[in-house]
């Protein structure tokens, strides 16, 4: 065999990878692209509690504790980096706060803000094993019991 024809030879087998690797990522991005693409513009969320009524004492909270390996067995894991959303829709007190806390990769994340008788907050998620999300009664002790509805949704 001539040099000539072994390299024309390897040249083609290099060509027929290449187009087959070529292929494969072309019909991934078919399949794939939508989802990720909707992923990396963070158009997907999940609601993790939709208009929950709570009530709690003056001067206390009501936590939420988010488990980060249960949220992905189930459907709404945080697999992804993004955001999170507490909405207090409705309060009996204008004295209500939310409060957010994890730790990732020993960075402590913490946020505290007062919304009075409705608000939200927002704040970054990041893959942690729980997250923790306090809505607050800053109310007087013997002010009585406070009601809240509460929506959070987590987007990625």
């Amino acid at each position: 065999m001539s040099e000539e024809h072994l390299i024309n030879r390897n040249v083609g087998i290099v060509l027929a990878i290449v187009c087959g690797i070529l292929v494969v990522l072309l019909v991934q991005g078919i399949l794939w692209g939508e989802e990720q693409r909707d992923i990396i513009l963070l158009r997907k969320s999940v609601v993790w509690t939709d208009n929950e009524n709570i009530s709690e004492d003056a001067d206390s909270s009501f936590r939420y504790t988010i488990n980060n390996k249960w949220w992905n067995m189930q459907e709404g894991g945080w697999a992804y980096a993004g955001y999170a959303t507490v909405q207090v829709l409705t309060s009996t007190s204008d004295k209500t706060c939310i409060e957010v806390e994890y730790w990732y990769n020993k960075v402590h994340y913490y946020c505290k803000t007062g919304i009075g008788n409705n608000g939200s907050l927002a704040f970054p998620v990041l893959p942690a094993d729980y997250i923790y999300i306090y809505i607050g009664n800053e109310e007087s002790v013997g002010k009585g019991i406070q009601n809240q509805t509460v929506t959070i949704t987590y987007c990625y």
